[in-house]
């Protein structure tokens, strides 16, 4: 399916979207710190225990932009102010730059290179690609949240579709 044509250009729109949809953005308090440091600590053992190093650029980067713990559903950010990764208040519009980032971020971690395609014979050999997708779904759920916009961007597109080709036929006089 990952591999099929068209696929990957309408889950790479949807990433936007879906980011866009289920950001919750606030203000970091002066009691929150502590607080970051932790989620930050269990999220880099999430990374660690799917192969992926956390003191990688992309991977810290990452782990400053969806800063709270990733086993919630919902994608969020705690901006800290001028020192922040996101760059909130050097523009107008803080969250939706922070929408950006993110989006252009979670592009670049799951969707940067696909998973292999495991060989049938070779049943045993999955490891790399179960963890794509373990990596997918552990960060606030955001693999399934974009397959399931993509699925139903298409299911709304086919029924548009079928709706304007079957157009009632008109009265015989």
């Amino acid at each position: 399916m990952l591999r099929s044509p068209g696929y990957m250009t309408r889950a790479l729109n949807a990433i936007r979207s879906v980011v866009a949809h289920d950001l919750l953005f606030s203000m970091a308090t002066a009691s929150s710190s502590r607080k970051l440091k932790e989620y930050r600590e269990g999220n880099s053992k999430l990374l660690l225990a799917l192969g992926v190093d956390p003191a990688s650029a992309m991977a810290s980067h990452l782990l400053s932009l969806l800063n709270t713990p990733w086993q919630k559903g919902q994608l969020a950010h705690v901006c800290m102010g001028h020192a922040c990764v996101c760059g909130g208040f050097l523009t107008s519009s803080a969250r939706y730059e922070c929408v950006l980032q993110i989006s252009k971020m979670l592009q670049q971690v799951i969707f940067g290179s696909l998973p292999p395609v495991p060989i049938m014979a070779r049943w045993t050999k999955v490891a790399a690609t179960t963890a794509w997708f373990a990596l997918g779904c552990i960060i606030h759920r955001f693999l399934p949240k974009v397959a399931r916009f993509e699925f139903l961007y298409c299911l709304v597109f086919v029924v548009s579709g079928v709706v304007l080709v079957r157009k009632p036929c008109p009265k015989p006089n």
